[in-house]
């Protein structure tokens, strides 16, 4: 699966990305809501990677988003 490079810069800081509605979502702070739902079907990852988005992967940085969101882009 790739993201397209654009959804790979959303400027958000101290958040948590997980799953919305089957699709990756990011949420910031402690905000119920996401900030941004990407437009990718969770199930399409690899098993262990699904798991890690189900319980949450909680990161403090923009920089560290980055890094996350960049994985997906490559």
């Amino acid at each position: 699966m790739k993201i397209k490079k654009y959804q790979c810069y959303i400027l958000l800081a101290g958040f948590l990305v997980g799953i919305h509605s089957g699709r990756i979502a990011i949420w910031q702070g402690e905000d119920p809501q996401p900030k941004a739902v990407l437009p990718y079907p969770a199930d399409l990852l690899p098993e262990a990677d699904r798991i890690a988005l189900e319980n949450g992967i909680r990161l403090d940085s923009r920089a560290d988003l980055t890094r996350f969101l960049e994985d997906f882009c490559s």
